[in-house]
């Protein structure tokens, strides 16, 4: 069976390239706190493997013993490791910028690919040229569909949903539900607007060419604004149903109020970039509302999120910023 880094020294300083890479596909997953799950992340890619990849694991300065376990058990795998957290944008493009391959695999640490996820995918794009970025159809632990895998690109319509509930009212059509596609249980392939990070296949090229990702984005929304970049670039991104993984999702932010403040945040640098003046003040002021009726309505209910909601509402000068917080 072929090993990841068959051809491959152990490398830790961020310039270095492998040398004698004939595989097509590197791989780049980057790291904070994940020593739980970065293990069977990296022995399902060895099981996976075609051919000699060249993996790259960014750890963005974990606490915990992440760096420690990919170099004891996976010492084929470069670990770039990080005196600070640079994000997730900006430790996916110093991994990218170290890679020779044809393709580039961006992976979660809390991912764990089928057998033959990366054959299909591979071959899949290696026969269309017209896809730029694919992606595939994740599940939970449990076997259960994880839906995050792709999505709908966001407008006014979809903020408005969110922020009167009609997202959750009307979970499974796409009028109410557009950003998640509601519905549809991804289970073919078909053409998307946004490709998640936990498994972005993309030609070097192409990634290249477009600028890689926005660094502006500290964490979340990558993704949707490369994808929306490589749509405007002329190709197209793809949803793969045959390309199967479990991704458990939350792997390395877990704190609830804390990931929204995130996720809000990064949104509101998504408006600022690629919408107009009037639809930024518009989407700014429905993020604040989507929060408001959630505090409104937990505090007529009582309860645990009462709690919740107060904490993300106290921080919404967050995505009033024109930077996501590095905090």
């Amino acid at each position: 069976m072929p090993q990841i880094g068959d051809l491959l020294p152990d490398r830790e300083a961020a310039h270095d390239r492998p040398a004698n890479v004939a595989g097509v596909m590197g791989v780049v997953l980057v790291t904070y706190n994940n020593e739980t799950h970065i293990g069977p992340a990296l022995h399902a890619l060895r099981a996976a493997a075609t051919g000699p990849m060249d993996v790259v694991v960014v750890d963005n300065a974990s606490a915990d013993s992440t760096v420690a376990v990919v170099r004891r058990d996976h010492p084929g795998v470069r670990v770039l490791a990080q005196l600070e957290n640079l994000g997730f944008a900006k430790a996916c493009n110093l991994a990218a910028n170290t890679l020779e391959t044809e393709l580039v695999l961006f992976l979660n640490p809390d991912t764990v690919v089928d057998e033959d996820a990366l054959s299909i995918a591979t071959d899949a794009m290696l026969a269309d040229p017209s896809i730029g970025i694919l992606g595939g159809r994740t599940r939970y632990p449990d076997g259960g569909l994880n839906s995050t895998c792709c999505f709908g690109r966001p407008t006014l319509w979809s903020a408005l949903c969110e922020a009167l509930g009609l997202n959750a009212l009307g979970s499974g059509t796409t009028l109410f539900n557009p950003e998640h596609l509601g519905g549809w249980d991804r289970g073919d392939t078909r053409d998307v607007d946004v490709v998640t990070g936990c498994f972005l296949l993309i030609r070097r090229d192409v990634f290249e060419e477009v600028g890689g990702f926005d660094e502006r984005f500290f964490l979340y929304s990558e993704d949707t604004d490369l994808s929306l970049r490589v749509r405007r670039s002329g190709r197209r991104c793809v949803h793969h149903h045959r390309v199967g993984l479990v991704h458990a999702g939350g792997g390395s932010d877990t704190v609830r109020s804390a990931k929204l403040v995130k996720v809000l945040a990064a949104r509101a640098v998504y408006y600022r970039k690629h919408w107009t003046r009037p639809a930024i003040a518009a989407g700014t002021a429905l993020l604040d509302a989507r929060v408001l009726t959630r505090l409104l309505a937990s505090q007529l209910r009582g309860g645990p999120h009462r709690n919740h909601w107060q904490q993300v509402w106290r921080q919404r000068a967050a995505w009033h910023q024109r930077r996501v917080s590095t905090a």
